[in-house]
């Protein structure tokens, strides 16, 4: 019986499982970023492409808006609220509706 290595790892579960291939796996811990933005707006700027991305609206009074396509579209956030996506972005757009807005990003980067 021949044995097969990976050096990419396994998937969850260890053994007996199908193997990630190096599209699926992620490169290297979720990136962060937290801040306050305004109606004027802020880019989120990653260091890889990502897998997932999650936006957290922090603030308790305003809402929150993220564009993933450049700022031809944007998502609303409401006060406390939160979005996942399953995304492959370089970098996002946020911007408060009525002022400083509270948000946390964090995202998987792709590995491949």
């Amino acid at each position: 019986m021949s044995v097969r290595y990976y050096e990419w790892g396994v998937a969850s579960g260890g053994g007996g499982s199908t193997p990630t291939s190096p599209s699926d796996a992620l490169y290297g811990p979720p990136e962060q970023f937290s801040g306050s933005v305004t109606n004027a707006g802020a880019t989120i700027t990653f260091t890889r492409p990502t897998k997932w991305v999650h936006v957290i609206n922090n603030d308790l009074a305003d809402d929150l808006e993220v564009s993933f396509d450049g700022g031809v579209n944007y998502i609303t956030i409401s006060s406390g609220g939160d979005l996942k996506e399953n995304t492959e972005v370089s970098s996002i757009l946020l911007r408060g509706v009525a002022g400083g807005t509270d948000y946390e990003v964090v995202a998987g980067l792709s590995a491949a």
